[in-house]
């Protein structure tokens, strides 16, 4: 049954728009064979030229090995993109002149010349080397720079090469005499403390306790990072453990600290000294190797080859495309843009033009309506009733808060009338926890919960905004704070959901700034979760620990605002909503059109979610008039 309804659907909408379909279908046609015969192509070669690096020592011709980490060096990709090469290239196609001064090599006729050669080279890089390709209206064009370009990325990673290990060798040694030095001026300072103070007695157990004393502190450090781990792992067999040995090792520490305070302050003074001498001694012999290692890694850097096989003439051009593509290509972006203004056409059709059409249609109230606006008129009102060191950031944000940049717009009386009804539809005490969903993607959900609940924030309630989205989070844009920790990193178990929670400090430090929220009454009540770091479409939206997760918040909070994503396209909506006390469906009239609304509104109440009522977004002077509540904004 539900195939056959399905199938006549389709076929009445076919007979409706059957003639915009066609007509838009063969002039899509006609223009698509026409642009292929004035724009066809003029003749392109291509030659490749292959670059391969064959070292007995560096498997990777992407990157070099120092010291046991590797740096980044010039991968073949990398290397025929940059400036330098593309430079030298240039040179030896002389295309530009070889000069010497820096202020003419930045010159824009200069640079110009370098990019244009760069947009004729094309690389892809293979096992160990890159793959070159040049095109040029001429073959034997097209092969000299291939083999040109080649030839610069021979030379450029040699002189890059050796620059590298010079400077490696320079540091090196520059790190040698400062610790050359400073084990002198160790040793100095001991050999002058013995001159001074002559035989000391105790200095073997002075030297023995303080090293005992150093192995414990590295132990407790240990164990103290194996807490934390299983802290954060929930393994309390493993932190109990390490929290008994903790206790055992504080004892030793304090003994141990106190055998070394008792000992002759020379003995402590010897052993300290001689102490420092090993560590100065280790670090200097640590160089050593290092510089070592450094020497062998020049040796192995000389045994690097690079193969070039040259690029040779192409003996045709790439074949253009032929002119039946374009006019099937034509066809089928006019029979696209044919169904895209039939779907138009249907969707103004089914759209619904009067508030009280919706009320009828669905038997649900709705809440409020928000006005179509124009941002770039809303933008330039804010700003001039705003101070002028407002950022440009803080005034995009704070623009589309309309209780905060324009309390007196038809849009933020939208947002109180969505409170009033609310309240009235609901009845006294509100929900705790409600959600906000749309019909489909774009409709202006996430704008009416941000605005709801800073609205309901200034009427003095507690009011908790979650960034239940996952999928498309933006509330953290809309109130211009950071994105993580979040949602998704609660439900990950990574921090506890009191610490994810941002209030009015943060929205101080965000893109809005400190006069906007400081001129806002009662913001204070308004606390804010934004979806996190984690966020994607794994998460576990039904989960028992989510309704657990709400289970606290409800006694934290008045009012638990989940800003939760489109029904029709996931189902998460959903979910929540079941979870939630009450749900305020978002519609963005003429957008997805009647049947849509309808579908959304039977899968919430398949799911018995308690849907309050509906609020139309974007709402234009068609519907307005007749509800006699606001005007649009089109200034």
């Amino acid at each position: 049954m539900h195939f056959a309804d399905t199938f006549a659907d389709g076929s009445h909408f076919t007979r409706r728009h059957w003639l915009l379909i066609l007509v838009v279908t063969l002039v899509g046609a006609a223009a698509g064979g026409a642009m292929g015969w004035l724009l066809a192509p003029a003749p392109e070669y291509l030659a490749t030229a292959t670059v391969r690096l064959q070292s007995a020592f560096l498997s990777d011709s992407s990157q070099v090995v120092h010291d046991g980490q590797a740096s980044e060096g010039l991968s073949p990709l990398g290397a025929v993109f940059s400036l330098a090469i593309a430079e030298e290239a240039a040179r030896r196609l002389n295309m530009v002149p070889a000069i010497g001064d820096p202020d003419m090599r930045k010159a824009a006729p200069y640079l110009g010349v370098i990019q244009r050669l760069r947009q004729h080279i094309e690389t892809r890089a293979v096992p160990g080397g890159v793959v070159i390709t040049a095109s040029s209206d001429r073959p034997d064009s097209a092969a000299s720079m291939a083999n040109t370009v080649a030839d610069a990325y021979h030379i450029e990673r040699k002189r890059w090469r050796d620059q590298r290990w010079v400077e490696g060798k320079r540091l090196i040694e520059a790190q040698l005499v400062g610790a050359e030095q400073r084990l002198g001026e160790a040793e100095q300072d001991l050999r002058e403390f013995q001159e001074r103070e002559g035989p000391v007695l105790y200095a073997e157990e002075a030297k023995a306790t303080l090293d005992s004393i150093n192995w414990l502190e590295r132990e407790q450090e240990e164990l103290q990072r194996t807490k934390a781990e299983a802290g954060r792992l929930e393994e309390t067999q493993k932190l109990r453990g390490a929290q008994a040995q903790e206790a055992v090792l504080v004892k030793q520490l304090a003994r141990a600290r106190e055998r070394y305070a008792r000992l002759p302050k020379a003995a402590a003074q010897v052993a300290r000294l001689e102490r420092g001498i090993k560590v100065e001694a280790e670090a200097y012999e640590r160089l050593k190797a290092q510089s070592d290692r450094h020497v062998l890694f020049g040796a192995q850097q000389q045994g690097e080859q690079i193969d070039i096989e040259p690029a040779v003439a192409p003996a045709g051009p790439r074949t253009p495309l032929c002119l039946r593509w374009w006019l099937v290509g034509g066809g089928m972006v006019g029979l696209s843009l044919g169904l895209v203004g039939a779907f138009w056409r249907e969707t103004r059709a089914t759209s619904l033009r009067t508030i009280d059409g919706v009320q009828v249609s669905l038997n649900l109230p709705v809440l409020g309506v928000l006005p179509r606006y124009r941002e770039r008129a809303l933008r330039q009102r804010v700003a001039e009733r705003l101070p002028a060191s407002l950022t440009p950031e803080g005034l995009a944000v704070i623009s589309k808060l309309f209780p905060l940049g324009s309390p007196e717009s038809p849009q933020a009386e939208g947002i109180r009338a969505v409170q009033a009804n609310l309240e009235f539809a609901a009845g006294d005490p509100l929900p705790k926890v409600l959600t906000v969903t749309s019909v489909g993607v774009g409709e202006g959900k996430t704008l009416t919960a941000v605005n709801l609940a800073v609205s309901l924030a200034q009427e003095g309630r507690r009011v908790l905004l979650v960034d239940a989205d996952l999928r498309r989070p933006t509330v953290h844009e809309r109130l211009g704070l950071a994105r993580d920790p979040g949602l998704a990193d609660v439900l990950g178990g990574s921090v506890p959901w009191r610490s994810a929670v941002q209030s009015v400090a943060d929205l101080l430090l965000g893109s809005l700034g400190i006069d906007p929220v400081m001129r806002a009454p009662r913001l204070d009540n308004l606390s804010i979760l934004p979806a996190g770091s984690q966020a994607g479409s794994s998460q576990p939206m039904s989960s028992a620990k989510l309704t657990a997760l709400l289970k606290e918040m409800r006694e934290a909070y008045d009012l638990v605002l989940l800003d939760t994503p489109a029904i029709l396209p996931i189902l998460d909506a959903v979910r929540m909503s079941a979870k939630a006390d009450g749900t305020i469906l978002v519609f963005q009239g003429g957008k997805g059109g009647f049947p849509a609304l309808k579908r959304a509104k039977f899968l919430l109440d398949h799911a018995r979610a308690k849907v309050l009522g509906l609020v139309l977004t974007n709402v234009g002077p068609e519907v307005l008039p007749e509800t006699g509540a606001y005007g649009s904004d089109s200034q």
